[in-house]
């Protein structure tokens, strides 16, 4: 980790540089803590508050701020809830019972009066939890903060970052590390106001600043914290000199209204045309004697959120009259589109230099829009700032013409028509202008929900294409996924078949791995996931793939990990997906609310349901998706009555649309409502479910019916005795097997009411001779961690994750203290204590990452592997010689071979090698040991039992490991002998002695 180290910053910019350098490193290092002190004026939660606007996605996060009005520890925890993900009610289940009402009271008072050992409890509980990466304070005083740190770094381990100020020497603290962070001097002012202003006219302003300050250095420092801090303004805010400024042209464009301001009202109209907007506690600090309210009855300015606006119009005019249009300016008019309304930011746009994609996408839009119309010169310098052709734009009206028919497509037009023209524009592959119209006319179709019409229209352009031309393969294609959608596998298979045997006859790469994905779909087995994910990154490495072909293939790659159960992956793959339209977006929203219901975390999948639900409800072919999910939210929330009703809406739809896959998903949820009402119905609906899926083939679904139907019959009270339960059970047993979808399994288990229940369906599940757990941990030999079901070699890192992982893996029979400290010093035994504890939290935070959040349990402060999760060949080693052992003390000599040749199978080579450290080196010899006088028993058996080639071969592979084995030296020769092959056991002894003299 690379802290900032002790420069004199006078460059704010160079300082949030480094911060964001210091940023991009958090998720890697594994975390840090920053605290900024020092007097009020010189800019330190301007330099926090920045701070955090750089930080990466998913970086977690709580903040405090020394000038707020509560304490720091009612500050975290008020941001914990807000920023971290865990919810209230999540979180209220793990507390104790002593502190679930205190806990309650204290949030209803915004946690105001917590002390220090409630506060530390409520943290310990959610740091065994939630990985915090920053947590960060903003304080007068080092004081403040001293008892709540002390706790923050015991719990998150992480360094701690000492920002003060250089006017005092930084006191010595040990294992904080120091900048300096100066105060404005009139040098310093005078660059940084050249930096945000971009003028020559730097000592005007520097002027204008001292007349309202009253003069430097503090009132000047308090007035420019409020022009360049993030309250203010961004970078390019302040992009015109005050005294460049000629409102005489606003005076003729607003008339009356702005006639007659005096000096401070025109002051702050210009103030307020170069920024977003102003707090009103700072037009209060710098125009106190300004009438708010007069200027907002003449429409000057408005009010947001205790923020302050300039109206649009007279924004858009004054942009117009002041601002000189240059390549310089174009990031600097991007700050004002959002602000304006559609007919000014065209305008506006036209004359930036160079447009980005998002802007190209809003002038097209705009084109056909209502008010566009009637101003045909401008549509022209749009088309010529587009450079778009008009046979596109004929096609645009087109669509639109089709959009017009349908009323229920008023709210969404916009949505679709830009997809479409997405989807004309990047096409790459196609030619054919005709084929294009009828293409889009079956993607419209489908968007409307009319599945089968949208079939009707491939089926058109299929038989109208020549045979093998890339029309005809591309219809073949889309017919195949459509026939999927609606059940008929039939012609699925079929047409599929006919586009695998064309496109690999011209070799087109995108066409090949998009009919590959639906076979494999179609075909899944178990390493489907494999290799799914390697047709997915085959298909985004190819330049000539389309934005829309990759998108399907996520869909479909995604919607694969969710039926087997790989919700960390899922839910990190979609986290990277880039997306450009609203409707992706929204559709990734749903994605990961159904995933975290199914993870047991419905209180965090309703903002993502609601984020995705604002658009997609008015789109035919999302809606049900949408009340689909809302009644499963509603279901864990214990609001039956919605959730009948969603799911009856979603139904109704997903037969309009004969969505085979939708209708097995409502069968299902459906069967657990009623289940859970106490209605025996429900069974015969999750039966109709799971006759569906059998009749079309749908294997990847048969777990996730299920586990409805079990976790229905459990609320309704039944357990693995009754029939139905017991049926269930031994069904989705085989289910999981037969696609590889074992990592469902711990998720689904966590979800079940009943303890009985849980241990009937592990008892099912060990009944398999071959261990079913999801991670299969390997030690015995090179260490691996193979995901078996997929046949998918996992790595973990470098090598102390390895180190850890192995050492939790022996801990149950090495009796190894594996508390993080304990870990953490036999690891790193010179290491500084916080670092230590840094660096183990990192490592554990990581192993969670990529091979799921159930990988570890916790025994009080011990870490244990989850045997629900993991198999690990050295503990089952160790089982097999224990059983050996007993059957050999009781004389039963062939049961005891059996059981250590059953060992020996699960030897690869030398144990734990590559992982091996000093304070395992001890364990490490004994199995090593055991391993040796297993092969020495085995071999020893069978010369006895005259099979002298089993003797030799079990000899030779212990010689591979120990090959100064005197023991199993003598038995190879004594078999080489009784083969009566004497010059060869001359030769190996002769080797062995060659040895021992090494």
């Amino acid at each position: 980790m690379k802290f900032l180290d002790g420069d004199v910053f006078v460059d704010r910019e160079h300082e949030l540089l480094k911060l964001q350098s210091l940023a991009d490193e958090i998720e890697l290092s594994g975390g840090i803590g920053i605290s900024i002190t020092g007097p009020s004026g010189i800019g330190k939660t301007a330099l926090l508050k920045r701070f955090i606007s750089v930080l990466p996605p998913g970086i977690r996060w709580s903040v405090a701020y020394g000038q707020a009005r509560f304490s720091l520890k009612s500050q975290w925890m008020n941001n914990l809830f807000k920023n971290i993900g865990t919810g209230r009610h999540a979180l209220v289940r793990a507390l104790p019972n002593s502190l679930k009402n205190q806990f309650k009271s204290l949030e209803k008072d915004g946690f105001k009066e917590i002390d220090l050992n409630t506060f530390t409890k409520i943290a310990e509980l959610i740091a065994d939890r939630v990985p915090l990466l920053l947590f960060a304070e903003d304080v007068d005083s080092k004081e403040r903060m001293d008892e709540v740190v002390s706790v923050w770094q015991r719990l998150w381990g992480l360094p701690v970052m000492l920002v003060v100020t250089a006017k005092t020497e930084p006191r010595h603290i040990s294992g904080w590390e120091a900048i300096h962070l100066n105060p404005f001097s009139h040098a310093e002012l005078n660059d940084l106001v050249t930096h945000f202003v971009g003028r020559e006219q730097v000592p005007d302003f520097i002027d204008w600043l001292w007349h309202k300050s009253g003069g430097f250095p503090d009132k000047a420092l308090k007035l420019l914290r409020f022009l360049v801090n993030a309250d203010v303004m961004d970078e390019h805010a302040l992009f015109v000199n005050y005294e460049q400024m000629d409102l005489s042209e606003l005076v003729s464009e607003c008339g009356s209204e702005i006639q007659g301001l005096g000096d401070d009202e025109m002051e702050l109209l210009r103030l307020a045309s170069c920024v977003d907007s102003i707090p009103l506690k700072a037009v209060k600090t710098l125009f106190p004697d300004v009438d708010l309210n007069s200027l907002r009855a003449k429409g000057l300015v408005r009010t947001e959120r205790n923020r302050l606006r300039t109206a649009t119009g007279l924004l858009a005019e004054f942009i117009r009259s002041n601002i000189e249009i240059s390549s310089c300016c174009d990031d600097t008019i991007r700050t004002y589109i959002k602000r304006l309304e559609p007919h000014q930011a065209v305008h506006l746009l036209l004359q930036v230099n160079s447009l980005n994609e998002d802007e190209k996408e809003f002038l097209e839009r705009q084109l056909d829009s209502d008010w566009m119309h009637d101003d045909p010169a401008l549509q022209k310098a749009i088309r010529q700032k587009l450079q778009i052709k008009e046979d596109e734009t004929d096609f645009g009206k087109w669509l639109w013409q089709q959009l017009d028919s349908s009323r229920e497509f008023e709210n969404v037009e916009k949505v679709v028509v830009r997809q479409a023209l997405d989807e004309l524009k990047r096409s790459v592959l196609l030619r054919n202008e005709k084929f294009k119209e009828k293409l889009l006319e079956a993607t419209l179709l489908c968007k409307k929900g009319q599945l089968e019409d949208s079939l009707k229209c491939m089926l058109e352009i299929y038989n109208s294409s020549p045979l093998g031309s890339e029309e005809w393969i591309v219809s073949a294609i889309e017919i195949g996924r459509l026939a999927y959608a609606i059940g008929d596998m039939e012609m699925s298979n079929k047409f599929l078949l006919e586009a695998l045997r064309e496109v690999r006859k011209i070799g087109h790469p995108t066409l090949t791995v998009k009919a590959l994905s639906l076979e494999l779909v179609l075909h899944g087995t178990k390493g489907m996931v494999s290799k799914m994910s390697s047709v997915l990154w085959s298909a985004m490495s190819m330049s000539e793939t389309r934005r829309n072909d990759v998108l399907l293939l996520m869909r479909q790659y995604v919607d694969m990990l969710f039926f087997i159960g790989l919700y960390s992956l899922e839910l990190n793959i979609l986290d990277r997906v880039p997306l450009n339209s609203d409707e992706d977006v929204a559709l990734k929203e749903f994605y990961i609310a159904e995933t975290l219901i199914e993870m047991g975390q419905a209180e965090l999948a309703v903002p993502r349901f609601r984020e995705g639900w604002h658009l997609l409800r008015h789109i035919p072919l999302w809606r049900p998706v949408g009340e689909r999910l809302k009644a499963l939210i509603s279901m864990e929330f214990g609001d039956m009555d919605e959730a009948m009703q969603m799911i009856e809406q979603a139904f109704q739809h997903y037969s309009e649309m004969k969505a085979i896959i939708g209708l097995i998903k409502s069968y299902a949820i459906r069967g657990e409502i009623l289940l859970r009402q106490g209605e025996q119905r429900g069974f015969l609906e999750i039966k109709e479910a799971i006759s569906l899926a059998k009749s079309k083939n749908y294997n990847l679904m048969l777990p996730y019916i299920f586990e409805r139907g079990i976790r229905g019959l459990a609320f309704y009270g039944k357990d693995s005795a009754d029939s139905n339960m017991g049926s269930l059970i031994k069904q989705y047993v085989e289910a999981v097997r037969a696609i590889g979808a074992e990592a469902r399994i711990s998720w689904f288990l966590n979800t079940l009411p009943d303890r009985k229940l849980r241990e009937a369906i592990r008892t099912a599940l060990s009944r398999s001779n071959e261990p079913q757990s999801l991670v299969r941990l390997k030690l015995l030999g090179p260490f691996k961690v193979i995901l078996p079901s997929l046949d998918i070699l996992m790595h973990i890192g470098s090598v102390k994750a390895k180190q850890v992982l192995a050492t939790i893996a022996i801990s149950p029979i090495a009796r190894i203290n594996t508390g993080a400290h304990a870990l953490a010093n036999m690891l790193w035994p010179d290491m500084a204590p916080s670092r230590q504890i840094h660096n183990i939290h990192w490592i554990l935070t990581h192993i969670r990452k990529t091979l799921g959040q159930n990988i570890f349990r916790k025994e009080g402060d011990q870490y244990r592997l989850n045997d629900d999760f993991v198999w690990i060949d050295l503990l089952n080693f160790k089982r097999l010689v224990d059983e050996g052992s007993n059957y050999e003390r009781l004389g039963r000599t062939a049961a005891a071979i059996s059981k250590y040749e059953s060992a020996l199978k699960l030897v690869e080579g030398e144990p734990m090698a590559d992982v091996v450290y000093e304070s395992i080196e001890p364990f490490v010899q004994y199995i090593r040991r055991l391993i040796i006088e297993c092969y020495t028993k085995v071999a020893d058996y069978y010369l006895q039992a005259f099979d002298p080639h089993k003797a030799i071969r079990y000899a030779s592979l212990g010689l591979m490991i120990e090959p100064l084995s005197e023991r199993l030296k003598s038995v190879m020769l004594d078999a080489y002998i009784a083969l009566g092959d004497n010059q060869v056991a001359q030769k190996e002894a002769e080797i062995f002695e060659k040895r021992l003299e090494i």
